[in-house]
């Protein structure tokens, strides 16, 4: 997700003014790599190496600038070393030894008036609303956008709401549990969203859906205070899990919201593929002394296995947009600023392909007005024949 929406972040911004760099910080860098290799003996990527790489993608068409902000000085010398190529090959990448809330305001001086986003994967719940409100989400309209990537760690969210209990009728932390919950008290900005996990939790006997509702709340309230609004797309280790992040997008203009939900149904498709691509892995090790066919034949039906579920997934989809568009009822809806409403629970699976082939199939069933092939989809409107 981080590769697919900073990619288009610098096309679409990018393509406005080449005069102008294109910045992207990342707020809690780490080292640039996994210290684990991966089975193939590889340092998977981390944040840095992949906003780098897709900078570097871009150099001969737009300026991408990188900083990168990380805390722990041993993390930081790795992660020296891990962008030294980049730079060597003439690519913009500084380093800022410090939290977030030290070395934000100095990252924010660098990019001046430049667009800008920045990309925020705090451990646990880490960060300060102040820093989302009166600096990263403070621009006006008239200016190039500054957008915010969070990684919003559902899980962090019900595991330390968990250790919140009801005391003389008020929700206060469970003994030895104050300094974790007072964390979270400065992400959310304040204390309420106490009383509303208690609340929510109390009534669906869930923390999940209590941290969901307490997050949907700070959105809220995010919007309210800048204007900015925000889009969460559910991460999960498995395409079955419960979701235990809401990588979420605050955004000015609907393109941004449009142009993520996009990316998010690139990206997953390749999850998919690299989740079916393990699944495959790990059933061959485990099969590999009782095959008779060898791991080729194997790899080549996993494939055309692959292909056929995306085939039934792309049609249900399609036919889940349609729905939604005919539950709506609406004469008229925006595709870019309505866009959340038009994929439903379809949002991080489906993309403009999905929406343009719900469109298509609803102008032939007389449902809707045939669209302008000559426009861009996030410059469309659907309208009732």
């Amino acid at each position: 997700m981080l590769r697919e929406y900073t990619k288009v972040f610098a096309s679409v911004v990018g393509s406005q003014d080449r005069t102008r760099p294109v910045w992207v910080i990342d707020g809690y860098a780490g080292a640039g790599a996994y210290e684990e290799p991966d089975p193939e003996g590889a340092h998977p990527d981390g944040s840095p190496l992949i906003v780098l790489k897709m900078a570097e993608e871009f150099k001969s068409r737009q300026v991408i600038k990188s900083i990168f902000i990380e805390s722990d000085t041993s993390a930081v010398e790795a992660l020296d070393k891990n962008v030294t190529p980049f730079r060597d090959r003439g690519l913009s990448a500084s380093i800022l030894n410090g939290t977030v809330e030290e070395q934000m305001p100095s990252a924010w001086s660098a990019v001046g008036t430049n667009p800008v986003v920045t990309f925020l994967d705090p451990f646990g719940v880490a960060m300060r609303r102040e820093t989302m409100t009166r600096l990263l989400l403070s621009r006006t309209r008239d200016l190039p956008p500054s957008e915010v990537l969070l990684n919003i760690n559902l899980e962090a969210v019900w595991r330390i709401g968990g250790n919140l209990e009801l005391s003389a009728g008020r929700v206060v932390p469970c003994k030895g549990q104050e300094r974790g919950v007072e964390r979270v008290d400065r992400f959310f900005g304040g204390t309420a969203w106490r009383q509303t996990f208690h609340d929510m939790r109390h009534e669906h006997g869930s923390a999940a859906q209590a941290a969901e509702h307490v997050i949907a709340v700070y959105r809220d309230q995010i919007r309210q205070d800048t204007g900015y609004d925000s889009m969460s797309i559910p991460v999960r280790r498995r395409p079955h899990h419960e979701p235990l992040f809401l990588l979420t997008l605050f955004f000015r203009h609907p393109v941004g919201g449009y142009k993520f939900a996009d990316a998010a149904c690139r990206a997953t498709r390749k999850w998919r593929e690299t989740y079916r691509k393990q699944e495959l892995e790990e059933f061959l090790g485990r099969q590999r002394q009782e095959s008779l066919f060898g791991d080729d034949f194997e790899m080549e039906n996993a494939a055309k296995e692959g292909a056929r579920q995306e085939q039934e997934l792309d049609a249900q989809w399609v036919q889940n947009i349609c729905d939604n568009i005919r539950n709506l009822g609406a004469h008229r809806l925006d595709v870019a600023r309505d866009v959340s409403l038009i994929l439903g629970h379809t949002l991080g699976l489906a993309g403009e392909r999905h929406i343009r082939k719900a469109w298509d199939q609803l102008a032939e069933d007389g449902y809707l007005r045939p669209r302008d092939t000559s426009k861009k989809m996030h410059r469309s409107a659907m309208e009732r024949a």
